[in-house]
């Protein structure tokens, strides 16, 4: 089957999502909360946090999570596109953790937005976790010990540490 240019799509999602009776639908490709096979994960390398926060949302179902609504997706495209063309600069201490295998959002992306802002008042600190999945949080601990403990020195020491 044949898929839309990724600028094209952007564009008509971004504009759905506007819409009051479109907004609450899921983006092309996207659906209802669905269990995948651990094996077929994108979001933890641990087999007992995947199976711990699956069976939690399965017996919450009120709360699962699907994909992306487009009104969501709009509303993060315009914030964004103000973000990336406007005259945003940070002047509060970030450190960004990037999970080095997530398949979920761009790295890539994420480095060249920290980058334009390394002449900012705080610039940013960009950091990756060579082989993290997207959900940090529910990592194994090889990976997600190193990278809670960085969090946490940020936090209580500033930008230096």
């Amino acid at each position: 089957h044949h898929h839309l240019p990724a600028k094209l799509l952007y564009t008509l999602v971004r504009a759905a999502g506007t819409v009051p009776a479109l907004a609450q639908r899921y983006v092309p490709g996207g659906g209802p909360y669905k269990r995948i096979p651990f094996e077929e994960n994108h979001h933890s390398h641990d087999a007992v946090r995947y199976k711990l926060y699956h069976d939690y949302y399965a017996a919450h179902p009120k709360i699962t999570l699907g994909a992306a609504t487009l009104g969501f997706v709009s509303c993060c495209a315009r914030r964004q596109s103000e973000l990336t063309h406007g005259k945003f600069s940070f002047k509060v201490p970030l450190l960004a953790l990037l999970c080095g295998d997530d398949r979920v959002v761009s790295n890539s992306a994420a480095r060249h937005f920290f980058a334009a802002h390394q002449g900012d008042a705080l610039p940013p600190l960009v950091e990756e976790y060579p082989g993290a999945y997207h959900d940090a949080l529910n990592e194994a601990d090889a990976i997600r010990n190193p990278l809670l403990s960085r969090a946490l020195s940020f936090a209580l020491g500033g930008s230096q540490l």
